[in-house]
């Protein structure tokens, strides 16, 4: 496997190698070391090649291909703690490369330092997984397995979407996309025997959801909730699939994963949602609420109800100057000695929870411009629409759409 990958990878030679000034010319002896250990890994000869690479770097520290070549060669050897190293000073010299930081959190994964490789793969899908189509595919499959591990289920979800998207579903992939919609944070080696029909089950429905016809994707869900009719995830899944197509049935389904599981925090969330856009600000708090209590360090909790309280405070048609300003305008209702509105101020403080929770959140910096904008603090408001489209640029350059 390793030496497929490592011929694939060595199609794209890293890119943007710095140029060599005047004063930074290698020696003879270095470009006699590196030709040589080029020539010797042309001919299949690794284990020569990667002792003149070694030699290389040793005269030339900043010499990003050595580092690169090192770290391939070594990765091809199942020497990973050689391999993370490389990379780490591949990744020094050149940080802006998703490449090296790819690399680096493969290697770190099979060294089972999990947090690191985590924030490697993170740092790699912030630069838009660059590179060879065959390492940004495994970069977003590990990454996956680590989302799901730190129980970021829905980015690991996206994450598997992609892979759904732009290839044939590995089994991997369907498995990890399963063991995410299912909420257990567990790497695949972790799930139990007797759960992993369940959740090839459920995988199956998804990557149906992201890559085939509805009609394929429909009996899928229909087969996973015939097999599991008492799994709450699937009937939550099945009816988040729905929404846009037949929202009858896929509150229904929602509704029948709360029936059998009155804390099933996704279900919440997504009644609290769709509340919300009924208009319906009493039942989009009732269910945000219940999902605080289920989850009080989700973000996505604090975000249904702000939002919330922030739909209740418009629907109540009050001066919207009496808002809760530490220092309240002249002449304004707060200022008259008119409490400030709580609704509006609940909003701000469950909002401001959430883009803490969860700084990444484009829907958190959003709402928040909002109720910042509705309590007069215009320069906060401008911050959070400001960091909004920051990071609807950078998803965008993530996801591809």
């Amino acid at each position: 496997m390793h030496a497929l990958f490592l011929a694939l990878l060595f199609l794209i030679p890293p890119a943007g190698s710095a140029p060599t000034h005047a004063q930074d010319k290698p020696s003879d002896t270095f470009e006699a070391l590196a030709k040589q250990a080029a020539d010797a890994q042309s001919t299949n000869h690794l284990d020569e090649a990667l002792d003149l690479y070694r030699r290389s770097v040793a005269l030339r520290p900043t010499w990003d291909e050595g580092w690169w070549s090192i770290g391939m060669l070594t990765y091809d050897q199942d020497k990973y703690s050689d391999c993370a190293a490389a990379f780490r000073r591949f990744r020094s010299l050149k940080p802006d490369l998703a490449p090296g930081w790819t690399m680096s959190g493969l290697c770190e994964y099979r060294l089972r330092q999990y947090d690191a490789a985590y924030q490697s793969l993170l740092q790699a899908e912030r630069l838009g997984f660059q590179g060879a189509p065959e390492l940004a595919r495994s970069g977003r499959l590990h990454l996956a397995l680590l989302a799901t591990k730190n129980s970021s289920f829905e980015h690991a979800i996206l994450l598997c979407g992609i892979l759904f998207r732009s290839a044939e579903s590995t089994p991997e992939a369907v498995a990890v996309a399963g063991v995410a919609a299912l909420g257990r944070p567990l790497l695949l080696s972790e799930v139990p025997e007797f759960d992993r029909p369940l959740v090839m089950a459920l995988g199956n429905a998804l990557a149906a959801a992201y890559a085939k016809p509805a009609a394929e994707a429909i009996e899928k869900f229909q087969s996973a909730i015939q097999a599991y009719p008492d799994v709450a995830d699937i009937h939550y899944r099945f009816g988040a699939y729905l929404l846009k197509s037949d929202q009858a049935r896929a509150l229904a389904e929602i509704r029948r994963a709360l029936a059998l599981d009155p804390s099933h925090l996704p279900s919440l969330i997504a009644m609290s949602l769709e509340s919300l856009h009924s208009d319906d600000a009493a039942a989009a708090r009732r269910y945000a609420e219940q999902a605080v209590k289920v989850a009080p360090g989700n973000y996505a909790s604090h975000l249904m109800l702000g939002r919330a309280l922030l739909l209740e405070f418009k629907s109540t048609g009050l001066d919207t100057t009496a808002t809760g300003n530490s220092l309240p305008a002249k002449g304004s209702a707060a200022a008259k000695g008119r409490p400030p509105n709580p609704s509006l101020r609940a909003a701000i403080s469950e909002l401001e929870a959430a883009a803490k929770l969860d700084p990444e959140s484009q829907d958190a910096h959003f709402s928040l411009s909002s109720a910042y904008a509705l309590a007069g603090r215009a320069a906060a408001a401008a911050r959070e629409r400001a960091e909004y489209e920051r990071l609807q640029k950078l998803n965008t350059a993530r996801t591809g759409i």
